[in-house]
């Protein structure tokens, strides 16, 4: 028998099963994500293994979530920030909905959000800059406004830059053009004043 035990693995099937609940995901997974009342069916994790849909893990902890294009309804709940072993985040094309929670600046080793071609509202989580490993984000196509904070130079590592399709205003922060990891970003059709569509830095 499998048993949770530890923070971090509980933490994690409190995210998982918050994530069943404010979306549709058991059903468009075939039923492989299922939890019933708050604790996983089957479990997540067996060391590296998972039998569920688009769930990749390392020793015991979630470290890849891919649920792109599978037509997912919902919200992301503020709980995904305690899956502390993620390393990788995709959910784009999909018709998610809410804020982008603040939260994600919990998980540390991430190095891929990607959220893109959603219906996300709300600001850019400024506490997303903490994340000093993350190399893409991308958040394009959603209905995000407001300004690009400052805070997103701090993302050292960042390679990919896309916020393009939003309804952002104001101009792209110093701080993160500066950034010398960074070689792409895509930022139009948005609010910017003086920007194209891409950018290619070198």
């Amino acid at each position: 028998m499998v048993r949770f035990t530890g923070c971090a693995v509980s933490g994690q099937v409190q995210a998982i099963c918050d994530l069943v609940a404010s979306t549709n995901v058991a059903s468009v997974t075939s039923g492989s994500w299922n939890c019933s009342h708050g604790l996983p069916v089957t479990p997540v994790c067996v060391g590296s293994t998972s039998t569920w849909a688009g769930v990749t893990c390392k020793d015991g902890l979630v470290a890849q979530v891919n649920l792109k294009g599978l037509h997912l309804k919902g919200f992301l709940p503020t709980s995904i920030g305690v899956l502390s072993g993620l390393g990788a985040l995709n959910l784009g094309s999909n018709s998610l909905t809410g804020t982008i929670p603040s939260t994600l600046s919990k998980l540390t080793g991430l190095t891929e959000l990607s959220l893109e071609s959603n219906s996300f509202s709300g600001t850019i989580p400024a506490a997303i800059g903490t994340l000093t490993g993350l190399q893409a984000l991308e958040i394009g196509n959603n209905s995000l406004s407001g300004t690009v904070p400052s805070a997103l130079g701090g993302l050292s590592a960042l390679t990919t830059l896309d916020i393009a399709s939003n309804k952002l205003t104001g101009s792209l922060p110093s701080s993160v053009t500066s950034l010398s990891s960074l070689n792409y970003v895509s930022t139009g059709h948005n609010h910017f004043p003086t920007f194209g569509n891409y950018i290619t830095i070198t």
